[in-house]
């Protein structure tokens, strides 16, 4: 993956001249400071101090959790408009086919990393390579908002990037795949993703 620059400004904080730390914070900041010295992994809790970071981290795991077949992680990180679209097309593309199986299972089936989970995503990567958008792109930030951000994925190949779209909820990120793709139908949605990546 290839990050370029990240579009909007960090604002200057403001010190309080003569201020001092309460006791209490000062033994809690030497406490993480000897976690993170003397304790291999150990660092400070992680804060909403870097939104950007945080939103293209949360992306780029879901991509590579694509490539390595850890559909479950995959899962985790998408939004719950995705999981909903995703949900609903399998359940009526059973119904066509006269399979009887009910939205639970199907919810329990992805969530678990299933026989239905395994063969959507598998279908999925038959027309997506995940290299693609992680070694052969260039991502750049674009808005970020409190709830929402976006993330621009140019192609090297293409001069019509995508924008994903990124929602959080309960605290995370999540991958907005089907915000950012859907127009209406499953096979419409990986027809604009190749769009995308085909230039």
């Amino acid at each position: 993956m290839m990050r370029h620059s990240i579009k909007g400004s960090k604002g200057q904080g403001s010190g309080v001249r003569g201020s001092c730390l309460p006791l209490d914070a000062v033994s809690l900041t030497l406490f993480f400071l000897f976690l993170s010295l003397f304790i291999p992994g150990a660092a400070f809790p992680e804060t909403d101090s870097d939104p950007a970071g945080l939103v293209l981290d949360s992306s780029e795991k879901f991509f590579i959790s694509l490539k390595e077949n850890d559909f479950k992680f995959a899962w985790n990180l998408l939004s719950s408009e995705s999981h909903e679209t995703i949900i609903t097309d399998v359940l009526n593309a059973s119904r066509k086919t006269g399979i009887e199986i009910s939205r639970e299972e199907i919810i329990r089936d992805f969530s678990n990393s299933g026989i239905i989970s395994g063969n959507y995503w598998k279908s999925f990567l038959d027309t997506f390579n995940p290299d693609m958008v992680l070694r052969e792109s260039r991502w750049e930030m674009g808005l970020v908002k409190k709830q929402s951000a976006e993330i621009i994925i140019t192609h090297k190949k293409s001069e019509n990037p995508v924008v994903l779209k990124m929602s959080k909820e309960n605290g995370e990120w999540k991958v907005g795949l089907v915000e950012t793709f859907w127009t209406g139908r499953s096979d419409s949605f990986l027809r604009r993703l190749m769009d995308f990546l085909a230039g």
